[in-house]
């Protein structure tokens, strides 16, 4: 295939065009071949000089991106050839991170295995094992929890995965961090609790099981509030009942 642009930047090469050099140009390209999966296109990005580590102007690098949208045979290659496992995005955000969001278990592994720290926070200090329970994955927060995280850590406004995973419904999630040491009374800096997180969301099954489990429903937070409270403020006519069991 004829060559256009051949020291302006562009090259294609086999049907794949990508820059030569190491150039803002080069790495768009490499970065929409990694998020779209195509390891045709990231090697020949890679072989026409594409700087593997260089970010985009969310701060993602090729990895990052590969991590999030699922490709594994994107990710092993490029961690093959070099990446840098734990470099953060604007958000601060690694590809650990962005896979657990998204539930990729299979890259959540393979980049632990090959040096990523599973413990890693973002901005918000956020961890892995807060956004895989954020969406419920269980899988990741079962690998997470048995590779060793710290259970209870908590983000900028002191929020905890048993706290997000009760807020957003996930019993499964709920459970196995119970069941692996996560203080169930643990407040937030304003004082809320996964109680009251469940309470909030109206999860009922949640809301049993935290109070069979021994979460205290007389705690109150920074506005006074008790799980009681704020189920009755939400419109959670089903766990106010069964709270109003417990006086």
């Amino acid at each position: 295939m004829k060559p256009i642009k051949y020291l302006g930047l562009l090259l294609l090469v086999g049907g794949v065009s990508c820059t030569i050099i190491d150039t803002e140009e080069a790495t768009p390209t490499l970065h929409t071949y990694a998020k779209a999966g195509d390891l045709a296109g990231v090697k020949k990005c890679l072989e026409n000089g594409a700087s593997i580590d260089r970010k985009n102007i969310d701060g993602s690098t090729a990895l990052i991106l590969a991590s999030e949208s699922g490709h594994l045979e994107v990710v092993t290659y490029l961690v093959e050839k070099g990446a840098t496992v734990d470099l953060k995005d604007s958000i601060g955000s690694t590809a650990l991170a962005l896979a657990s969001w998204k539930g990729h278990l299979d890259i959540v592994r393979y980049l632990a295995e090959n040096g990523a720290y599973i413990d890693i926070v973002d901005y918000t200090y956020s961890t892995p094992l807060m956004l895989a329970s954020w969406n419920g994955h269980i899988e990741v927060v079962k690998y997470l929890v048995e590779g060793g995280v710290v259970v209870n850590g908590q983000d900028d406004i002191g929020s905890t995965a048993l706290m997000i995973a009760s807020g957003y419904g996930h019993i499964e999630v709920v459970r196995h961090l119970v069941e692996n040491g996560a203080t169930i009374d643990l407040p937030s800096d304003r004082k809320y609790t996964a109680l009251m997180w469940a309470t909030h969301g109206g999860h009922l099954d949640i809301v049993t099981y935290l109070v069979g489990k021994g979460a205290d429903a007389t705690l109150q937070n920074d506005n006074n509030d008790t799980a009681l409270t704020i189920a009755e403020k939400n419109g959670h006519t089903d766990v106010v009942n069964y709270l109003r069991t417990l006086r």
